[in-house]
């Protein structure tokens, strides 16, 4: 019962990595500013990823409990009580840094070909920070309702089409810019898929 629960989001998360050594053999042929600056913009994320990781664990917690005691309702709402908080430390951190998205880059870089790729960045994939959010505590809420493999298929999914995707739209003409639309654009859709899933499958409570 505990693989059946767990494997799923071990293998996500050890899937996500591999998954982003293909994209960055993707960022590498846009030179070594393009590469980076996609190691700035992860660093910056992870201001925000911290604090959804932290609260999708205690989502689980509280879901789980709540669940166990019967209180099916109250384990709902606990989950998007959970999201709702989650979202205001994220948000506040999200206007900070796409307000000044070339100083947050600086404090990494200050060579000027990694700080434009960087900013363009923090511009694109800053903006899609909340559904980040929705994406690990939905996560989160999930193993506390022993339900994930589902949602961490899912997430794999759509994390793995960053490749392709990005692939296209370089053999098309575009520029890095168009590997930091993939990842904001399968980020949006990330969040708002589990979230659907899950007010769909519990609803509101």
């Amino acid at each position: 019962r505990a693989l059946r629960i767990g494997l799923p989001l071990g293998l996500e998360g050890a899937l996500f990595s591999l998954i982003y050594i293909f994209l960055t053999r993707v960022v590498t042929g846009f030179g070594t500013p393009a590469v980076a600056a996609l190691g700035v913009g992860h660093k910056l994320e992870v201001l925000n990823y911290f604090v959804c990781a932290g609260m999708g664990a205690a989502t689980t917690t509280l879901v789980g409990q709540n669940l166990g005691a019967g209180e099916r309702r109250r384990a709902v709402r606990c989950a998007w009580r959970a999201l709702f908080l989650t979202c205001l430390p994220v948000g506040a951190v999200t206007v900070l840094l796409v307000s000044f998205p070339e100083a947050a880059v600086t404090v990494f870089s200050r060579d000027a070909e990694v700080v434009a790729a960087g900013a363009t960045y923090v511009l694109l994939v800053g903006m899609t920070q909340l559904f980040m959010a929705a994406e690990v505590v939905m996560l989160g809420a999930f193993a506390g309702a022993h339900w994930t493999a589902v949602p961490a298929g899912l997430v794999v999914a759509l994390t793995a089409l960053r490749v392709p995707l990005a692939m296209l739209l370089v053999g098309a003409g575009w520029g890095v810019e168009a590997v930091w639309l993939v990842i904001a654009a399968t980020t949006v859709a990330k969040g708002a898929v589990l979230a659907g899933l899950f007010a769909l499958r519990y609803g509101r409570g």
